[in-house]
């Protein structure tokens, strides 16, 4: 399954809490084969905000535990970007524990 952010849009929590609730009720059998990819609009590349960021961590530390989860390997963030969604990521297993 593949989520693509379009800020302004869909990164929010109600969105993000759906798309995990989602794919947390499909068939446990199909579980193990399950791959998430997080990506994003490709059409807009604009920086991507704090708060689009903050809701790819939501995504990625709310499905990693039972999935198999990754990042689209179409550009989808600038090194500066993933330097601050990798520090997202770890605050939000941080509130997590």
């Amino acid at each position: 399954m593949k989520y693509i952010f379009l800020p302004g849009v869909n990164d929010n929590e109600t969105d993000i809490d759906g798309f995990i609730r989602l794919v947390n009720d499909i068939t446990p059998s199909y579980r193990e084969l399950l791959h998430v990819i997080i990506s994003r609009d490709c059409i807009d590349m604009s920086p991507l905000n704090e708060r689009t960021l903050a809701m790819m961590a939501r995504l990625y530390t709310g499905a990693e535990e039972r999935y198999t989860i990754g990042f689209s390997s179409d550009g989808v963030l600038s090194d500066d970007e993933a330097r601050r969604l990798t520090q997202k990521i770890e605050d939000a297993r941080q509130k997590e524990i």
